[in-house]
């Protein structure tokens, strides 16, 4: 194993970090920079349609700082959409007797099965 002096091994680090650090400092800032005036637009849209921004605001610096329980404001309260599968599965599953139903499930099961071969 090789041993080098320690400033050889900051100077190296330095070399090396400090320019990749300095890279993504600039491209941080061109991206908040970009992305301010949406920004400033969205929280004006909100400010006149009385939604609690302030409240936001609130709990989003809560969670930075506490952690833990409090970060469940980001999560994000969803049905997920159901698959091809299960779509397929209630399609023809429908117990209707009606002749027509039964083409129309039809058709769009074949449809379903058409476009996946695709």
């Amino acid at each position: 194993m090789i041993y080098l002096p320690l400033w050889l091994l900051l100077l190296i680090i330095f070399i090396i970090l400090v320019p990749t650090l300095l890279t993504k400092l600039k491209r941080s800032q061109v991206g908040l920079d970009s992305t301010q005036p949406a920004f400033q637009q969205l929280t004006e849209t909100c400010a006149i349609r009385n939604l609690p921004v302030e409240t936001w605001r609130l709990a989003e610096s809560l969670a930075m700082e506490e952690r833990g329980e409090h970060l469940r404001i980001y999560d994000i309260n969803h049905k997920k959409a159901p698959t091809l599968a299960q779509i397929t599965l209630r399609l023809t599953d429908t117990n209707d007797d009606s002749n027509d139903s039964a083409n129309i499930v039809d058709w769009v099961a074949s449809g379903i099965k058409t476009e996946n071969d695709q």
